[in-house]
């Protein structure tokens, strides 16, 4: 039957060609037309996720705040030059015509002025300056005025006491005396800025520190870094950074940087191809395909409505590139082999087609199984990752594995070959021509992932100029010189060397087996040792604004990365509200160091509804304004800084999100700060607020287990209360760092259910598709064996799980059983007509071990090169991409052969048919019928 499809091709290739191409420049429409407005979710479902998504609904700030840090240059910020240059660039950021307009204005008791976007210890010593005589203020002060100044301010209490709360813990104070006076002198490295913007005017909604952001995300990543550069202005005095402003737009700045790495990785495989075949038009082909295959791969994922993600945009199309080269490997090797028998061109491309179709339709089918198994994970960016892996694949044998050989077929049939010695201006031309067709294919794959629509421009552009051109010069010059065929260039009938090598390990059966199996596991025990964590170290390159941001973050702030106890239920009742306190003082009692604390030592908390109703009963505006607005009056009893009874605590909610909290001088509290940390459901009868913490440390996520860990008893007490007075109530811990922490935890769970699950699925397919469940299980022996010796290698390099690490599990999986699969078809095609094992498992070596060897040696190279990449997360994907492949093909090449030779009985009878192995002679042209009839051992 495969002979039959085989010569159908052969005999209506132009029809084929065709329409592949007509099928590639339709799925070039969706490819630009339809490309995805979201993001895949990293995220699975769950309590930790259901909670952030609320706090996300119901409490959406109406100010946008960029958080930055600015650090002096010569160690100490409260100096002239240094305050000086911060107030200047302050200044232009508030008169920047596009920027300055979105900055919010409000009166601040706290500073007792008119703030505009941000406010900084140089405004208030510069107001305190000038309002001392000492005219033009900063500009025209000492060190010793600014020293004393910020020693009045810093005394002053809570007018300027948020200003002191983001002075880097690094700070240091002692009496001095200056200016004849003993003053608090203050050296302080490095503080805190924040911008405050108008949220609506940006899209409004929440931000998010994730990758993956939608349209506002973007634009206020944009924004925040416009502000960034009129904060740095010359950074002639001091440096400043923002924290975590930006990472969808460094992700994709990063990711362009490894656009020449990637090219460079193309440019090397298809290098190993000319290398490999001594051929122009194999690399011309193979470039072209891989081309398409990523036309094909985007078209069909946008036209099945995939997201878009990190994974799907750069991973799933560099790992296509591996599977491809491998499809197209064994199929131009076996046309080549054929060739070599002495058959002419299209009976070898039927031949060759029909003998390894088998062994790429399993690689098809067991692939996808093991890349569908990540639909079991729950994380919808792994979920569509599998199923664009498993649309690159079928892709992938389509074009690769059997358009690419036709192609070639019909391509030297048409031209004249080249001889076999070759004068030294007719190398360099070949080596020229097949530099300058893998350059332009890795630059024409390279738009296609990076910048689709020049890449759909680019594509019929290379498709004329190195191949359809170069053909047309070619058949020219073939028909001046008359229809002569020279003997084919290039390898043809395999490489008897690793035929050797496997037929050695065949035989010494004995000796590889068991040290195999040592090796395993001991590297199965290494392997449990990876951890899962992240570090955006671990994606992002360290000298980054992203990455040394943060590391600003954790040197000059003990305030941590904000965590979030989400709480709903009845919060009228006195016990619930006591509840919320008893978490707050059990967190402050533990004094574990893992939460934030203010210059001042005491924890930083925002405690909701707490603070609300605290405001209220120290304001006496605020209580005569409830009574006057409700007929309640709000009375404290006890002293507990609760109103006594529910009535009254739903009085002052109610009156609150109405009016704000009023003080003696202007609201205390707007409506607008109300609703961003209490919501009340439309009937009344259920109320929902957010206790913010800061998690220090939180980039290891050991800090985060140890944090969660110490929270979590609290919050359990805190939920048991709330569900007394209302059994639906909730209690639940969320926030970035935990949110991080449970998608890592998902990654992990998901890749241990998703692994055997792949193996098994692979087993069950290959075992029918071969119809022996002994070749299905040598066949998934290799499997195991990379998947342990990569997480080995991980566990040994220092390399941890992430969504990226993850990937390369699954990935390693369909490797591995590619290899396998291959060349345990062919060690069974060979021993049904050769019949002695060994000497099948050394033809399986020429043959397939050859085209193996090839297609690792080329990926290899060209992982290995993108292991180079300055971004962390390409270049690990790189690294452990070439090690999985070399370990695949070690796996196969080396442990395989043995495998298979000790569950091979001693002998099968060859066929006694000698038509079986009738090798057409060289030159006989034969229509598809007689190719079918000269081939029956091979056709089905």
């Amino acid at each position: 039957m495969r002979t039959n499809v085989a010569g159908w091709l052969a005999e209506r290739s132009g029809a084929v060609f065709v329409a592949v191409l007509l099928a590639t420049a339709l799925l070039a429409l969706p490819m630009v037309l339809l490309a995805p407005d979201s993001q895949a979710s990293q995220n699975p479902s769950g309590e930790v996720f259901d909670a952030q998504a609320l706090i996300d609904d119901r409490f959406v700030s109406s100010v946008f705040s960029p958080f930055f840090i600015v650090e002096a240059r010569d160690g100490d910020m409260l100096r002239r030059e240094p305050l000086l240059e911060l107030l200047e660039n302050e200044r232009a950021l508030r008169q920047d015509p596009s920027l300055g307009p979105l900055m919010v204005s409000y009166e601040s008791a706290n500073f007792g002025t008119t703030v505009t976007g941000v406010y900084t210890i140089a405004d208030a010593i510069d107001g305190w300056l000038r309002g001392s005589g000492v005219d033009g203020g900063l500009a025209a002060a000492s060190d010793d005025q600014v020293k004393l100044a910020a020693s009045e301010l810093l005394q002053a209490g809570a007018s300027t006491a948020e200003l002191g709360d983001r002075f880097s813990p690094r700070s240091e104070v002692e009496r001095r005396f200056v200016a004849g006076r003993e003053v608090d002198y203050w050296t302080v490295p490095a503080f805190g800025v924040v911008v405050l913007v108008d949220n609506a005017a940006l899209g409004g909604g929440s931000f998010t520190v994730n990758l993956g952001g939608d349209e506002n995300t973007l634009r206020k990543e944009e924004f925040s870094r416009d502000v960034q550069a009129l904060l740095r202005g010359s950074e002639r005095d001091y440096r400043a950074w923002g924290v975590a402003i930006d990472v969808n737009l460094t992700s994709r700045e990063q990711g362009a940087t490894a656009g020449p790495f990637i090219t460079f990785t193309i440019v090397a495989v298809l290098l190993v191809v000319g290398i490999t075949y001594r051929s122009y038009w194999a690399v011309a082909l193979v470039g072209a395909s891989l081309a398409a295959l990523m036309v094909w791969l985007r078209g069909i994922s946008n036209l099945i409505g995939l997201e878009d993600s990190l994974i799907m945009s750069f991973i799933v199309p560099i790992a296509m590139i591996s599977f491809g080269v491998d499809f197209a490997f064994h199929s131009i090797g076996r046309y080549r082999e054929e060739r070599a028998t002495g058959r002419p061109r299209r009976g070898a491309y039927v031949a060759g087609l029909a003998g390894v179709s088998g062994a790429l339709l399993l690689v098809l089918l067991s692939d996808s199984l093991a890349f569908l198994s990540n639909v079991s994970s729950g994380i919808p960016a792994v979920i569509q990752f599998g199923i664009g892996a498993s649309v690159a694949l079928a892709a992938a044998f389509m074009i690769l594995g059997v358009v690419t050989p036709l192609a070639l077929m019909r391509i030297e049939e048409r031209v004249r070959e080249a001889p076999r010695r070759r004068t030294a201006a007719q190398r360099f031309a070949l080596v020229f021509a097949i530099t300058a067709a893998a350059v332009a294919a890795g630059f024409v794959v390279l738009f296609l992932v990076f910048f689709p629509v020049i890449g759909v421009v680019a594509l019929p552009l290379y498709l004329f100029a190195f191949i359809a051109a170069p053909l047309l010069w070619s058949a020219r010059r073939s028909s001046a010189h008359g229809d002569v065929v020279a003997p084919m260039a290039g390898p043809g009938g395999g490489w008897p060397l690793m035929g050797a090598v496997t037929y050695a390990l065949g035989r010494a059966r004995y000796a590889v087996l068991p040290t195999a199996l040592a090796v395993t596991v001991l590297a199965t025990l290494l392997a449990t040792r990876v951890e899962t964590s992240f570090d955006v170290k671990d994606f992002f390159a360290a000298g980054s604004d992203f990455v040394v941001g943060l590391d600003k973050l954790e040197e000059h702030s003990a305030s941590g990365e904000p965590a979030f106890v989400y709480v709903e239920g009845n919060l009228t009742d006195v016990r619930s509200l006591r509840a919320i306190d008893g978490v707050i003082d059990g967190i402050d009692a533990s004094q574990s160091g893992r939460f934030g604390r203010l210059a001042s030592g005491e924890l930083q908390v925002e405690s909701g509804a707490r603070e609300i109703l605290r405001e209220a009963l120290g304001s006496p505006a605020a209580l005569a304004a409830i009574d006057r607005a409700t007929g309640t009056t709000i009375t404290d009893v006890d002293g507990d800084r609760i109103p006594d009874s529910p009535q009254q605590i739903a009085a002052v909610y109610r009156y609150a999100s109405e009016a704000g909290i009023p003080g003696t001088d202007g609201l205390i509290l707007t409506p607008e700060d109300v609703a961003e940390s209490l919501w009340v459901s439309d009937d009344g009868a259920r109320q929902a607020t957010v206790l913010t913490f800061g998690l220090v440390g939180s980039g290891e996520q050991e800090n985060v287990a140890a944090a969660r860990a110490e929270l979590e008893p609290l919050v359990d007490e805190l939920e048991t209360t709330l569900r007394e007075s209302d059994p639906g109530a909730m209690a639940t811990i969320t926030g970035s760092p935990v949110t991080r922490q449970a998608a890592l935890d998902a990654t992990s769970r998901a890749l241990q259910r998703s692994l055997p699950l792949a193996v098994v699925l692979c087993l069950a397919v290959v075992a029918i598709f071969m119809r022996s469940l002994r070749y299905a299980l040598v066949t998934i022996v290799p499997i195991l064996l990379v998947v342990a010796w990569l997480y080995a290698f991980m566990a040994v390099a220092g390399f941890r799980l992430n969504l990226v690490t993850a990937t390369i599990g699954a990935i390693s999986i369909g490797v591995g059983i590619d290899y396998a699969v291959h060349f345990t078809m062919r060690f069974r095609e060979e021993i049904e007509s050769i019949g002695d094992r060994f000497e099948a498992v050394r033809a399986a070596g020429a043959g397939t071990g050859a085209a193996l060897l090839a297609s690792a040696v080329s990926s290899i190279i060209g992982f290995a090169i993108m292991a180079l990449a300055p971004m962390p997360m390409f270049a690990t994907f790189g690294l452990l991409t070439a090690v999985m492949i070399a370990f695949a093909a070690a796996a196969t090449l080396l442990v395989l052969p043995a495998l298979l030779v000790i569950t091979t009985g001693e002998r099968i009878d060859a066929p006694s048919d000698a038509a079986s192995r009738t090798r057409v002679p060289r030159g006989h042209e034969t229509s598809s019928t007689e190719i079918t009839a000269s081939y029956p051992g091979r056709s089905s």
